[in-house]
């Protein structure tokens, strides 16, 4: 994570899938990366599309839960783009 520090970083959708998810093979990197947002250490950017993309399985299973939980790990906040 130390390389990430000071720079604009894309995340694509298959990131916060993982994230949301709770991948166990790569959740302790996802939690760091995340960290380094709460931190203000790293930039984060993502699209648009990674919102239209993200919720098309909970939509798909009417499960408005999982829709809630993207769509608040996605709002803008200081640090993410």
């Amino acid at each position: 994570m130390q390389r990430l520090i000071g720079s604009r970083v894309y995340l694509d959708a298959n990131i916060f899938i993982l994230f949301a998810e709770g991948a166990e093979v790569s959740g302790a990197a996802l939690r760091a990366l995340f960290g380094s947002l709460d931190q203000r250490v790293t930039r984060f950017v993502t699209s648009e599309l990674t919102l239209a993309e993200v919720l098309v399985r909970p939509f798909e299973l009417r499960n408005e839960e999982m829709a809630a939980a993207y769509e608040a790990i996605l709002q803008v906040r200081p640090g993410f783009e």
